[in-house]
């Protein structure tokens, strides 16, 4: 048969543990006076073994552990009360209400506790029936000690703090890196220097260009090729200041 464990209930976790210094004192006193309240936890059965889920407990089962060295199995056999849950109270309102008043939290804390503990409570019932759930936020209020709008509006902020991340919408493709502004110049000379050398069709096609040639005076046709003749220096330029850059 396999040796019995203890765990800790996620439900205990809603409370902070006693420091380093703390935890041995706590032993040392168990020790000498002994163990004036004991763990309780919920026992799971298994095949080969009962386990043990502890909901009030952690700093005097951590205390009997590190300072009086006791293995899970003699824990169990002395000072372990096995709770029974109910529907009216569940691991988690009794883990409050073992703690709330011992602890002696404050407003704010009392309202952050009633929101954990309402998600824990949703959370651990969602799978159940209807009628077999209960308002989540006024058993938390009623535990935390706080009204039932305050524990609502602290779970779902606390809700808001574990909330999956939203996905990110898939990856744009990169755009093509735009080339240097002196590229973009010469394409764009390179261009117009083409279109101005461009021989005159001797034989036009179409009544548009044949008008559009008797326009195109033998004085404008110079200056266009003195243009084109200026836009290859151009060129010239830019390219050699690219290869020196």
């Amino acid at each position: 048969m396999a040796a019995p464990k203890i765990e800790i209930h996620p439900a205990a976790n809603l409370f902070p543990m006693l420091s380093d210094d703390e935890i041995t004192e706590l032993g040392k006193s168990i020790e000498k006076h002994g163990l004036r309240e004991k763990i309780v936890a919920l026992a799971e059965a298994h095949d080969d073994r009962t386990d043990y889920l502890v909901v009030d407990g952690r700093n005097r089962l951590e205390a009997l552990r590190r300072v009086l060295k006791l293995s899970d199995t003699d824990i169990i056999k002395d000072y372990i009360s096995v709770m029974r849950e109910s529907g009216t109270t569940t691991a988690e309102e009794y883990v409050v209400m073992a703690n709330i008043e011992r602890r002696n939290l404050t407003q704010v804390q009392r309202r952050e506790l009633a929101g954990k503990l309402a998600v824990m409570i949703q959370e651990r019932q969602k799978d159940k029936e209807k009628s077999e759930k209960v308002d989540a936020a006024a058993a938390a209020a009623a535990a935390a000690g706080v009204s039932r709008r305050t524990a609502a509006d602290a779970a779902v902020k606390e809700k808001s703090k574990t909330a999956k991340p939203k996905q990110k919408a898939a990856d744009k493709p990169k755009p093509e890196p735009k080339p240097p502004a002196a590229s973009i110049i010469i394409g764009r000379l390179d261009t117009l220097q083409e279109m101005l050398l461009k021989p005159i069709p001797s034989k036009p096609r179409s009544m548009s260009t044949v008008k559009y040639l008797q326009t195109w005076k033998v004085a404008e046709l110079n200056q266009a090729h003195k243009l084109a003749s200026n836009i290859a220096e151009m060129i010239d330029v830019v390219r050699k200041g690219e290869k020196e850059s």
